[in-house]
């Protein structure tokens, strides 16, 4: 399980800076920083986001950073990931600043 810290101010999915989705993709096909890499799950927030549970222990993040040294078989298993973007209106505007090179 990792924790998922995101600063994207105005994604659905944040809630006190966590990700509050079940499962969440991270592109970077290629990336060699983490500037070339995004959260594909970004969702532009509106009022109407109401979180009634979550269960974090079953969190999954799916990632295709070949690149990375956080990856195993698709899955980011780095313990905690930070994505960031401030205030984005599009997914390719955010980043995983976990990305490491291996």
């Amino acid at each position: 399980m990792s924790v998922i810290n995101c600063d994207i101010k105005n994604c659905m999915y944040n809630m006190m800076k966590k990700c509050y989705k079940k499962n969440i993709s991270i592109s970077g096909l290629l990336a060699n920083t983490s500037c070339n890499t995004f959260c594909e799950s970004f969702n532009e927030a509106n009022d109407l986001v109401e979180y009634s549970s979550f269960d974090d222990e079953n969190q999954i993040v799916y990632c295709n950073a070949v690149n990375c040294c956080h990856l195993s078989s698709g899955i980011c298993k780095a313990r905690e990931i930070k994505v960031k973007g401030g205030k984005i209106k599009i997914a390719s505007q955010s980043e995983c600043d976990t990305f490491k090179e291996e």
